[in-house]
């Protein structure tokens, strides 16, 4: 599958949004659910992952639990719920057909 990625710069701040395609296949029934990651990141993942939070963290951006992302792990979590609800609307979508 092809990923694309498109960048998109704000000359008055130095933020960048940036859209990718997310590859995402639905798990079998049986697949375990896992809730906690730990992963040591290679120091690129790192900068891109501050890079994330200080944009989040500065634009005031908040959690569905309406806490803000204060820290990396709430930038993750952020992200993850951003992709749960483009593939909740993507599922209405596909209902309403």
């Amino acid at each position: 599958m092809a990923t694309t990625a498109t960048k998109k710069k704000s000359e008055s701040n130095g933020e960048h949004t940036v859209r990718i395609d997310v590859p995402l296949a639905e798990p079998g029934p049986d697949t375990y659910v896992g809730k906690h990651v730990e992963a040591r990141l290679t120091a690129e993942q790192g900068e891109i992952l501050n890079y994330l939070f200080t944009a989040l963290h500065g634009q005031g951006a908040t959690l569905r639990s309406k806490r803000h992302v204060d820290t990396r792990a709430d930038a993750v979590r952020w992200l993850l719920e951003r992709v749960g609800a483009v593939m909740a609307r993507e599922q209405r979508a596909k209902s309403r057909e």
